[in-house]
């Protein structure tokens, strides 16, 4: 049986708590007062970017997937501004896939 190692479990698993909550609404709301929040157009565009990521990390994981379903060999999770929904538009992307040995 192979050793479980640190970096490969998840920081939290836990939903934000209330305080956390109110910093995420209070940074949204300085990035609107400040005008760099992103539009409507810029989030389509986002959102059409990470649905074409996830798209080309299922197509990988059913080839090299071994017979198993996609979503259970691999998937795309954000971080960053772009999960905790403060990104402004000239922000990256950040996402990591996770993908079984």
């Amino acid at each position: 049986m192979r050793k479980s190692r640190r970096y490969l479990q998840p920081i939290s698993t836990r939903p934000p708590n209330n305080e956390e909550k109110l910093q995420s609404k209070m940074l949204r709301q300085a990035m609107q007062e400040c005008a760099i929040y992103e539009t409507e157009e810029s989030q389509k565009a986002r959102d059409k970017a990470i649905a074409t990521l996830r798209s080309v990390v299922r197509s990988w994981a059913k080839k090299v997937g071994s017979g198993k379903e996609a979503d259970s060999c691999a998937r795309v999770e954000l971080y960053g501004s772009c999960r905790l929904g403060v990104q402004s538009p000239e922000s990256d992307i950040d996402a990591v896939v996770i993908a079984q040995s």
